[in-house]
């Protein structure tokens, strides 16, 4: 079977990984060009193009992108914060050895196209897919082995964390008939009877399983058991908490069991919380394209807490957070976490006692540094009424060194009074005896 026309690219500079990822590529007969930089890619292609790149993000930006391919980029810890300068089709972590789901998820970007067909460019906004964390690690493995299957599968979880998105990844580019059920509006079973006989051949993706109609669960259930040859595959969605109901009596046995291979739990936002950061930095670059506006900057510390948030609405309330946050940064290039005050987010690390911690001494006494710095210096600008020059002779430095210790300090605490606060409450939390 021949290769693809349009290659996968691996774009790192660790000769070990771009090995590594290129292996099990090789193995399935794609036609793989790896390359330490964007610089030598272009050599290498030699005026083609690529289906995927597969990039490391650092590398992003620093060369003219090939905009008929699918991106993947690759993040390590502390690369969230990295101004992207093109959207992507998923962001993945950067390990030396490919993480489980990447073959699923890259024949997906190359949009289910058989070898030796050329990929079709597609614009892909927002990413498709976003897994950074290690939850989400673990929902690639799982969504791998399922979109290798014919069996049913349902993703389990709450709304706003993504199903049908993944649903869809798992499903490719094959057909699909959907059919949504709701609380107001339950899926019959005349409807589902029609859905799954226009679904022959095909995909038959079904949301809100938990919310079928009894008579509904049950004729799927015997149309699961008796399914032919020309039975569409049916993958479904529904609330996390559908085996409490099967086992309530409230949800059908035969229906779950039906399913039962491949049950995929999807993370709500505190569960993956090393992908926030990534989603909030990827949906400020997809706002300020849509505004034709240049990029903006979520401080680290900005980052951090929106890490620490519960998010019990999950992506749509991440969205929704930084997307007000944009309008009311106005003309700032950066974006600080007074601008998240309309949705009344703390986005301080007092959020992190959700997670039972404390915060270390060592943030604390950066949140100290950061506060008198930047009241001095805003200080000494006012007495300067904004002369940079006079404001360094006030200070004591050349105008050189004050404008880089501007630059330099951080935005940690936009009034110092919200450092006395976060110790109040620290030391108060300290105080409480064990409950």
């Amino acid at each position: 079977m021949g290769a693809a026309k349009s290659p996968i690219a691996i774009v790192d500079g660790s000769a070990a990984l771009r090995r590594a990822w290129a292996k099990p590529l090789l193995a399935r007969e794609f036609e793989v060009v790896t390359a330490a930089d964007l610089a030598a890619l272009e050599v290498a292609l030699a005026g083609r193009s690529c289906g995927v790149v597969v990039c490391d993000a650092k590398l992003a930006g620093r060369h003219a992108r090939d905009r008929t391919a699918r991106w993947i980029y690759l993040l390590e810890e502390d690369d969230a914060a990295l101004a992207l300068e093109d959207s992507a089709f998923a962001f993945v972590p950067r390990t030396e050895v490919p993480p489980a789901g990447v073959a699923a998820l890259l024949l997906s970007a190359l949009g289910g196209a058989p070898k030796g067909e050329p990929v079709r460019a597609k614009a892909v906004l927002p990413p498709e897919f976003v897994a950074s964390s290690t939850r989400m690690r673990e929902v690639m493995s799982e969504l791998t082995r399922a979109a290798g299957s014919s069996h049913p599968a349902v993703l389990l979880g709450e709304p706003g964390v993504g199903k049908r998105t993944l649903a869809r990844l798992l499903l490719g580019t094959r057909a699909v008939t959907q059919l949504s059920s709701s609380a107001l509006v339950p899926v019959s079973e005349a409807e589902l009877e029609q859905a799954y006989r226009q679904a022959e051949g095909g995909v038959l993706l079904l949301e809100g399983l938990q919310l079928f109609e009894p008579a509904a669960q049950a004729r799927l259930a015997t149309l699961l058991k008796l399914a032919g040859p020309r039975a569409p595959r049916v993958v479904a969605t529904a609330c996390p908490e559908l085996r409490e109901l099967r086992e309530a009596g409230r949800f059908r046995a035969e229906l779950f069991f039906a399913f039962a291979r491949h049950v995929i739990d999807v993370p709500s936002l505190r569960e993956r919380r090393d992908d926030i950061p990534v989603m909030a930095a990827v949906f400020v670059k997809l706002l300020m394209d849509r505004l034709g506006l240049p990029p903006k900057r979520l401080n680290p510390n900005v980052l951090r807490g929106l890490r620490a948030e519960a998010w019990p609405g999950n992506i749509p309330e991440l969205w929704a957070a930084v997307d007000t946050a944009v309008m009311v940064a106005g003309e700032r290039d950066r974006i600080l976490r007074s601008d998240f005050a309309a949705l009344k987010l703390s986005l301080t690390r007092e959020a992190r006692t959700l997670e039972g911690a404390i915060p270390p001494f060592a943030e604390l006494k950066a949140d100290a540094i950061g506060a008198v710095s930047r009241t001095y210096l805003d200080s000494v600008l006012s007495l300067a009424r904004g002369n940079q020059s006079q404001a360094a002779k006030l200070a004591g430095l050349d105008r050189a060194n004050f404008r880089r210790l501007e630059r330099a300090v951080p935005e940690t605490l936009e009034h110092p009074e919200g450092l006395v606060e976060l110790l109040e409450s620290t030391l108060a939390r300290l105080r409480q005896p064990d409950e």
